[in-house]
């Protein structure tokens, strides 16, 4: 016969309330603490992180972190400066701000990403602080950084292994001069702020002086077909090609060609479509939400093609509408 309920619970030991504290204590200590961690690997988390991020949430979380944060030079190895235009009025001057977190490295910053504020004197002052050498340096977005500037520090660029920049301007021998100091370069990012113009020897110069090349992304230069062909025969280690569509090579010609077989990816940037679609939202949006179509390619067609619009002159535009036909008023 089968064992009736109640002698069935006798055989269950029953839980006792220190038992269950007891449970919850293991429990507890399943869980993971983060404070625990040694100190080398919460300064390598943190070194993932944008400064603003460190500066306003980890070292505001307890002493600890405050102390690794402050102290720690393997935080500051590598800095994300991605500066937003609100944070002027939260942090100031974002300059000072850098350096001081450039101290903190201790000579030992090799990563470095600067947007929106770099200056020529801030550039100087990481190369001049980095006892190690810069590895990857991102310049975006930064007018107040020259040629001059950029030709001044790059004898301290020899261990640069990364560069993007991104600059309104860039000379030919600004880039050559990059070149030739940066023997260990493997990736190289330039986008062209200043469009529409025609740049040559850009090609040549990449060419015969960053040889050792693995990725090459270049927006904003129009290259030649010659140019281009001198970049792939020179680069035989390219991996990576990142094109903007302004680029005249024909891409289906390198793909066949054999001798950049090693060239293993091969892609266009849509940056110049990217960029009409956000011209036409900013073109027609809520508060113009009912313009035609035609007025909307009108103005579109102006967005495009504004390098060959602000060369027309406005007097000569008013002139032959006024020659067009009778004119109740006079606008000359």
């Amino acid at each position: 016969m089968g064992r009736s309920s109640y002698e069935t619970t006798q055989h269950c030991p029953k839980r006792s309330f220190s038992d269950t504290r007891e449970s919850c204590r293991e429990r507890k200590l399943g869980c993971r603490n983060w404070l625990d961690l040694p100190e080398d690997i919460s300064a390598s988390i943190f070194s993932r992180l944008k400064a603003t991020e460190i500066l306003d949430n980890c070292q505001l979380v307890c002493k600890r972190w405050l102390k690794i944060c402050k102290v720690n030079p393997l935080v500051w190895q590598t800095i994300d400066m991605h500066h937003l235009p609100s944070d002027q009025n939260i942090y100031g001057n974002m300059e000072h701000m850098c350096r001081d977190l450039i101290d903190r490295s201790c000579g030992g910053l090799v990563d470095i990403n600067v947007v929106r504020f770099g200056t020529d004197r801030l550039l100087k002052y990481i190369t001049d602080s980095s006892s190690c050498g810069i590895r990857r340096l991102r310049l975006e977005c930064c007018p107040k950084i020259t040629n001059e500037g950029l030709c001044g520090v790059a004898s301290k660029f020899a261990r640069l292994k990364e560069l993007d920049i991104s600059v309104y301007f860039l000379s030919c021998k600004t880039l050559e001069v990059i070149g030739r100091s940066c023997p260990l370069l493997v990736s190289l990012n330039l986008n062209h702020r200043f469009r529409g113009a025609s740049y040559s020897m850009y090609g040549d110069t990449i060419a015969r002086t960053m040889r050792g090349l693995h990725n090459l992304s270049l927006s904003g230069f129009v290259l030649t077909n010659d140019e281009l062909r001198k970049i792939l025969e020179s680069c035989l280690g390219l991996e990576t090609l990142d094109l903007d569509m302004e680029c005249g090579y024909f891409l289906t010609n390198i793909l066949r060609d054999p001798r950049f077989a090693k060239t293993t990816y091969v892609s266009v940037s849509t940056a110049t479509t990217e960029r009409t679609f956000s011209a036409m939202n900013i073109i027609k949006n809520k508060l113009r939400n009912k313009m035609e179509d035609d007025f909307l390619d009108d103005l579109m067609v102006l967005n495009i093609e504004k390098e060959f619009a602000d060369s027309i002159d406005n007097d000569s535009v008013i002139a032959e509408f006024e020659m067009s036909g009778p004119r109740m008023v006079r606008f000359s």
